[in-house]
């Protein structure tokens, strides 16, 4: 906990992210993408781990905030035209917090203020939700432009409204347990199980991955980030 600075902690409570340009990330999140965003391989695993669970400046961060966590969803997105978010607000208390890197030549629009309000998100068709634009008017909204030219991250809430304006942005969901029920399990191949096992999951993260034995024994979950409820 003593890795967690109180201008970070507090940056993510008051304005729902903290975000920080690192070229080395950008360079990462650039490698992936082209090679076609192939996640369930071992490079996509070890993606997650050297980017959010071996981080010294993100991991410690999770775990200020989530005790016990799973990681319950890893996605990739573009730029988009509406607004979205990845959790409508259900409780006062945060249930997912999300670990986005982005490429380089990424911009990102973040509106802090926005995790402490209902904005009655729905399914859009890339799989997030889309805010309503008369949400964002609401008191204490504001609109922050980042730039990451070479790329970097951001440790966001999962309420708060982002639009992507360009790059691509890799996404891992570390929730609550009592979260990660309503969210259905990653389909992996079972020859990762292993790597899994004894390099990524521990006593405070868990894993919501499925590992396919067989033929069409392995969990879909599809294009969408909609919670299961």
């Amino acid at each position: 906990m003593s890795l967690v600075s109180a201008e970070v902690t507090q940056q993510i409570t008051s304005n729902g992210f903290w975000a920080q340009e690192d070229a080395a990330v950008g360079k990462r999140v650039d490698d992936i993408v082209n090679q076609g965003f192939q996640f369930k391989t071992e490079q996509g695993l070890e993606l997650c781990k050297v980017t959010a669970l071996d981080d010294p400046r993100i991991r410690p961060v999770i775990e200020f905030f989530l005790p016990r966590s799973v990681l319950g969803f890893y996605k990739a997105y573009g730029r988009t035209r509406q607004v979205h978010c990845i959790l409508n607000r259900l409780t006062p208390e945060l249930q997912i917090l999300v670990v986005q890197i982005w490429s380089s030549g990424s911009e990102v629009i973040f509106y802090p203020g926005s995790h402490t309000h209902l904005l009655n998100a729905v399914g859009a068709q890339n799989g997030l939700l889309a805010i309503p634009p008369d949400r964002l008017n609401l008191p204490g909204i504001n609109a922050k432009s980042v730039e990451m030219p070479n790329g970097g991250f951001a440790i966001v809430d999962a309420r708060l409204a982002f639009r992507p304006l360009g790059g691509k942005v890799v996404m891992f969901g570390f929730m609550t347990p009592s979260e990660v029920i309503y969210w259905a399990k990653m389909g992996l191949p079972g020859t990762l199980e292993q790597k899994v096992r004894d390099e990524m999951e521990s006593q405070t993260i868990g894993m919501n991955f499925k590992f396919q034995r067989s033929e069409g024994d392995g969990a879909d979950d599809g294009p969408s980030l909609h919670r299961q409820a």
